[in-house]
């Protein structure tokens, strides 16, 4: 069912039209006529509808204004009511807001951390790195010497004709020298 803008016509409203309609319609011909015996009571018929109209009407925009006030109270106490419930929303909301803030404060907090630990295991490894570098460079620098000396001393033994060392010859009389002083101290003592 809908609501009209306008409001019905009160039965106060439509009595009150009536009242005036019929003093009118008795002070009319009674004027016309120009009878002051007809005038008169019609006159005073027209002021007393004409009072009673005016009480009616009184009575009628009275209480229109009573409905509207009482209407108007209703509307404040709901939303007055709707003020509590959409601060109860705001408060609600704010505490979300203010938790999802906290959160975010703390989640960045934490990734701070991590990042500021994450530079530093960064740093510790570029270090570690470079020290190896620098080991794998010394031990490349040790293997080159290394084998450049063991190529020199494998073109020395390529080029060696043996003409340095002792003969056979020279080895057992090597040999026979060292048994005979060996054993020339083991005579003296015997």
């Amino acid at each position: 069912m809908s609501k009209s803008r306008r409001r019905q016509r009160s039965v106060r409203f439509v009595v009150a039209t009536s009242l005036l309609a019929v003093a009118a319609l008795a002070v009319v011909p009674s004027a016309i006529a120009a009878n002051v015996a007809m005038l008169i009571p019609s006159s005073l018929f027209a002021v007393l509808a004409g009072f009673c109209a005016l009480r009616i009407m009184r009575n009628e925009i009275l209480q229109t204004r009573r409905d509207w006030a009482a209407d108007r109270a209703a509307q404040a106490q709901s939303y007055q009511e709707l003020a509590v419930v959409r601060q109860a929303e705001h408060d609600t909301f704010a505490t979300a807001l203010t938790q999802r803030l906290a959160d975010r404060d703390e989640a960045i907090v934490t990734l701070r951390g991590t990042l500021k630990l994450s530079e530093r295991r960064a740093d510790e490894a570029e270090r570690r790195a470079r020290e190896q570098a620098e080991r794998v460079s010394e031990l490349r620098s040790t293997v080159e010497e290394l084998s450049t000396e063991q190529e020199a001393a494998a073109d020395a033994i390529a080029t060696w004709d043996g003409a340095d060392l002792p003969t056979i010859v020279d080895l057992m009389s090597w040999e026979q020298t060292t048994a005979t002083l060996t054993q020339e101290p083991q005579r003296k003592e015997a």
